[in-house]
């Protein structure tokens, strides 16, 4: 089943399908009794990965929507969206397991604060300097590091491609809803089925973001009886 509308570049199952499971993983709220019950260090894991589960499927779904009605400055815009939130969630997802392996609680803590506390505004960096946010651009290639082990820029690449296009520069303006037809003298305007075709592959890498945040789900479910049994209660 392909997740775009039209496309016929494979098949997308597995993305498809990470997408309903991360919307089943969604709670409405952890409860009073529930908080009460569990080490103040689960439920903060629980409560900041629970956000980033629904800006993942919100990025996803607006991604694909604007994609499917032609709309393609806000499918690229929810894609460099989705690939931001996915870095976020691998340099998570990574700092857990260092933590844990090392039973370090303040590296745990650490991890999780600068993921939901992260910031570049003046006014919360008064108070708390040590949560100024990484650049975003390094946190891409840290993630294209630990999935793949090499400075190859492949999520990078395609985090650009689309930047060039929502940014209002050449491509963002002109290269997004215009066309020189040379040869008869004319100029075209709006977003040619060409134009759609060529972002395309671009959104369909983003698209695996997707998956990468089920997997790191996952990979936190394993960890959690592990955390349960060295964080203080």
């Amino acid at each position: 089943m392909p997740f775009f509308k039209g496309d016929d570049g494979g098949d997308d199952s597995e993305i498809t399908n990470a997408l309903v499971a991360l919307r089943k993983r969604l709670v409405k709220e952890i409860t009073t009794e529930q908080i009460a019950a569990m080490p103040k260090m689960v439920w903060k894991i629980t409560s900041t990965y629970q956000c980033l589960i629904r800006r993942t499927i919100e990025a996803a779904d607006g991604m694909r929507m604007a994609r499917n009605v032609g709309n393609l400055l806000t499918a690229i815009t929810m894609g460099r969206s989705l690939v931001e939130t996915g870095a976020i969630v691998r340099n998570l997802a990574d700092g857990i397991k260092k933590a844990v392996e090392a039973r370090d609680t303040d590296a745990l803590d650490e991890a999780v604060m600068h993921a939901g506390f992260a910031t570049r505004d003046d006014v919360m960096l008064a108070e708390r300097p040590e949560y100024k946010a990484t650049n975003i651009i390094t946190m891409v290639e840290r993630m294209d590091k630990s999935l793949f082990g090499d400075k190859t820029p492949r999520l990078r690449g395609a985090y650009d491609f689309l930047s060039e296009f929502a940014h209002p520069n050449h491509f963002g303006i002109l290269g997004l809803y215009s066309k020189t037809v040379a040869s008869e003298y004319r100029i075209e305007f709006g977003n040619a089925a060409e134009k759609k075709q060529n972002i395309l592959p671009n959104l369909r890498i983003t698209s695996s973001m997707i998956w990468l945040v089920e997997v790191a789900g996952k990979e936190i479910d394993r960890l959690m009886p592990k955390i349960r049994a060295f964080v203080p209660k």
